[in-house]
């Protein structure tokens, strides 16, 4: 069975390294929240994790 893994800010390159990693197909890589939304300003970390909560 495959383990679900979440990252915050996964875009494809990042994907694409990830998949690259040994045993990477026993993974299955969620982006979690988008790089904008980590990058906007001020960034408060327990409003990131409620958003990546819903």
């Amino acid at each position: 069975m495959k383990q679900n893994i979440f990252v915050l800010g996964l875009d494809e390159p990042g994907h694409s390294e990830l998949a690259a990693l040994p045993h990477a197909g026993w993974c299955s890589f969620h982006g979690i929240l988008t790089l904008e939304d980590l990058q906007d300003g001020l960034i408060s970390l327990t409003d990131l994790l409620e958003q990546a909560e819903e």
